[in-house]
């Protein structure tokens, strides 16, 4: 006997297979059965989902934006599919995400994608111009060909949404799926959605920009604070949605970054060993300055090609000063590359014969030591620019130019020819030493004042990461306290020089795991559902 079809008389009463249930169902789910009732309501001329994407597009002052209904988000992640798919993403690579943020009494699934912010701080960061802003659609925009791969973008941006692409060496990211909107087509995002949870429309970017200066925005509670770029994502819903936690695992380390540990450590080695020449020029030997010259400018020198290797296309690396006006990675690198210039002309001055071009040596040592303190503050505020608690400007330049004292004097101590400078250069690592790992201990802390972000970086640093802040706080007492006290209370001279060698590598080792720990243990607030590097 012929089974009934689903719309023959009788079949509610009939007793139907698992197959027939199955379909019975997906013909009434409710999202499917209201897209498609409404989707055929549409002429086949008018285009898809006109209801979804304005009509007009943006006038003077106006910009598109995505609008994102929370009360009908189910998290399926359809639009994460889409979005994959329509774009043609690598395998591994994702644009849009989706999370949970779970209130005290309400659950929210929340998709997330680029902001496409009003002052976008991927735009206003990239050394090399890789971004702009579309000056009709307001729609942010990579340029993959120009890209160099450093990054930064993804550090600058308070919601990291562009996606580093190892096996191209490049950033990528959200475009709103400029090409079909230009066409009147819906972004890909918005076309996938089944319950419409996402829209796109037209806002005037003056008025939010004035709002987000003044009152403040409504975005949401857990996000970074929409006043550092502005986002123009829209994010709506009759519930509220309260401060609460993200489904996200919460304390795991950042990425490393490994060459810039490499790269700050040894240029602030350079600077703190030129700056400890240049203190001491009068009281120590032409032979003594020329050593400690030549080491510190190979320091340098290694520590600014160590810097390439964290370029996915390193062969454009020339790029890089391009955008000096805003960007100060740019300028980093350009005061570098002034500092590498002088560094090189003091050092062929020192390689003369002794007694020869005395008053250029001392002219130029004290330029090298200026434009290395200029190249070390240029390195503060890039990470103070990312607008990170973790790295804002006291933090950030207590480290920084704490290593150049602490470098440069163990480099001054393990090469000193003289009583007088070992001496010296020992008592300064000593007290050094212990004023910053005290300080550093004391962040670790938990005061009144600290910020989310700062407590989970000392949990994580407490935590996770516990048996690096143990090392860095091993080795940096060790080298920078207990050697030079016992070469200061030594009179061996055989016994100091291994001293002076411990205190050397001890230290380096120290400053080292400090700065790794300056990238991993860095959490800033994060969207819900942004996955953590």
């Amino acid at each position: 006997m012929r089974p009934l079809a689903l719309d023959d008389p009788g079949f509610e009463n009939q007793t139907l297979t698992l197959i027939e249930q199955f379909v019975r169902d997906q013909q009434t789910l409710t999202p499917v059965a209201r897209f498609a009732e409404h989707h055929e309501k549409f002429p086949a001329e008018t285009g898809f989902f006109r209801d979804r994407v304005p009509l007009s597009r943006p006038g003077p002052g106006q910009q598109y934006a995505f609008e994102v209904n929370l009360d009908l988000c189910s998290g399926c992640k359809a639009c994460v599919t889409a979005c994959h798919n329509l774009n043609g993403l690598d395998e591994d690579e994702t644009w849009r995400s989706v999370g949970v943020l779970q209130g005290a009494s309400s659950t929210h699934s929340i998709t997330t994608s680029c902001h496409h912010c009003v002052d976008p701080g991927c735009l206003s960061g990239c050394p090399v111009k890789a971004y702009d802003k579309d000056p009709e659609t307001g729609i942010v925009r990579h340029l993959d060909d120009q890209c160099i791969g450093c990054q930064y973008c993804i550090l600058k941006c308070p919601y990291e949404v562009p996606k580093y692409n190892l096996a191209r060496g490049i950033v990528r990211k959200c475009d709103m799926c400029s090409s079909r909107l230009a066409v009147g087509e819906a972004p890909a995002c918005v076309q996938g959605c089944p319950n419409e949870a996402i829209r796109i429309e037209i806002i005037d970017t003056a008025q939010l920009l004035a709002k987000a200066r003044g009152e403040g925005i409504d975005f949401l509670a857990t996000a970074p604070d929409p006043k550092i770029t502005v986002p123009t994502t829209r994010y709506i819903t009759q519930r509220a949605v309260e401060p609460g936690l993200m489904k996200e695992e919460a304390l795991r380390p950042s990425d490393s970054h490994l060459p810039l540990v490499v790269m700050l450590a040894l240029t602030q080695l350079s600077v703190g060993g030129f700056s400890a020449t240049l203190a001491a020029i009068h009281k120590t030997s032409e032979a003594e300055q020329r050593v400690l010259i030549l080491a510190s400018f190979i320091a340098g020198i290694g520590g600014l090609l160590s810097s390439i290797f964290h370029l996915g296309r390193p062969l454009l690396a020339w790029k890089a000063v391009l955008n000096l006006r805003t960007s100060w990675m740019s300028r980093e690198i350009l005061v570098f590359g002034v500092f590498a210039i002088v560094a090189t002309i003091e050092l062929a001055l020192h390689l003369a014969p002794a007694g020869t071009f005395i008053a250029p040596k001392e002219i130029f040592l004290w330029l090298t030591v200026l434009c290395g303190m200029a190249a070390v503050f240029s390195s503060v505020m890039i990470y103070h620019d990312t607008h990170r608690s973790f790295w804002h400007f006291r933090n950030t330049a207590g480290r920084f130019f704490g290593s150049v004292l602490l470098l440069g004097s163990s480099l001054a101590t393990v090469l000193a020819q003289s009583d007088l400078l070992m001496t010296k250069a020992a008592l300064l690592l000593l007290v050094g030493s212990g004023t910053k790992l005290c300080w550093e201990w004391a962040l670790l802390s938990e005061p009144p004042m600290q910020t989310a972000a700062e407590a989970r970086s000392a949990a994580l640093m407490k935590g996770p990461l516990k048996r690096f802040t143990v090392a860095r706080f091993l080795f940096g007492a060790l080298g920078g306290i207990l050697c030079p006290f016992l070469i200061l209370d030594n009179g061996d001279s055989q016994s100091i020089s291994v001293l002076a060698s411990a205190a050397f590598l001890l230290c380096g080792a120290g400053e080292l795991l400090e700065r790794f720990l300056f990238f991993t243990a860095a959490s800033p607030d994060r969207m819900p559902g942004q996955a953590v590097p």
